[in-house]
């Protein structure tokens, strides 16, 4: 039992951070690995690597998705961490109402760090995007 109460900590404090950045930067690897080949795919069939870079910019999400995104998870995040902190109520185990506060509360800051960043990057946007349409005009 008591090994048990060692690996769990262990797996979580040490194997999850390391299998987390293993997946996300193979992820950018790959990404990175299948963009080169399809610029030496175009640079072989003689198609300008100017034009595949315009479709790989056009591909990115815009400032309004990107704003929508930080909204959508600053929403889910405070939603859980409300919703934790309802349940912690309701549960009567001493050790899991120190859990679901802490889990509570991580869920709550991260929402809430969402949603000040999308309302300080909401009025930056929407002035550049005021700026822009004043010079096409």
């Amino acid at each position: 039992m008591e090994a048990v109460a060692l690996l769990v900590p262990l797996g979580v404090c040490v194997l999850l951070p390391i299998m987390l950045a293993w997946f996300y930067f193979n992820s950018m690897n790959n990404k990175a690995n299948r963009r080169a080949e399809v610029m030496t795919k175009a640079i072989e069939t003689n198609v300008s690597p100017e034009k595949l870079d315009d479709v790989f910019e056009s591909l990115k999400k815009t400032a309004e998705e990107m704003l929508q995104t930080r909204l959508l998870n600053g929403c889910i995040f405070t939603l859980l961490g409300v919703s934790l902190l309802i349940m912690m109520f309701v549960v009567s185990s001493d050790e899991l109402y120190k859990l679901m506060c802490f889990f509570s509360l991580v869920c709550f800051s991260i929402g809430i760090g969402y949603l000040i960043v999308y309302f300080v990057t909401r009025k930056a946007v929407s002035e550049k995007n005021e700026e822009q349409k004043a010079g096409d005009e």
